[in-house]
């Protein structure tokens, strides 16, 4: 069955190290965690980019989820909160659309 929740085009889709959930970044400008055992929402959405998100990946451990959007920023959050780490990384003079971390999980 199709996982159910964002409002609009999801954009990006990855699964966690351990293949236990899976997140998902959307034209909604929210990332979401999935129960992949149940298909079910983890949580609420994640919220912080104000435009379209259009990358998402786990760090190696699967502790961190990082993000990138249209609006221009990359953003860290805690894979078991939902909270966001830090503040956003900021620089970019256009929309990021692929993000990713070093294997060792040491970068962005």
């Amino acid at each position: 069955e199709p996982l159910q929740g964002h409002t609009d085009s999801v954009y990006s889709v990855s699964f966690s190290p351990d293949g236990t959930r899976i997140v998902s970044g959307s034209r909604d400008m929210t990332v979401r965690l999935w129960d992949v055992a149940t298909g079910e929402p983890v949580g609420e959405p994640l919220r912080g980019h104000t435009r379209s998100v259009f990358s998402v990946s786990f760090s190696p451990d699967g502790t961190r989820i990082v993000t990138g959007s249209w609006d221009t920023t990359v953003r860290l959050w805690d894979a078991a909160t939902g909270q966001p780490v830090g503040e956003p990384l900021r620089g970019h003079t256009d929309s990021v659309e692929s993000v990713s971390f070093l294997p060792d999980g040491t970068r962005i």
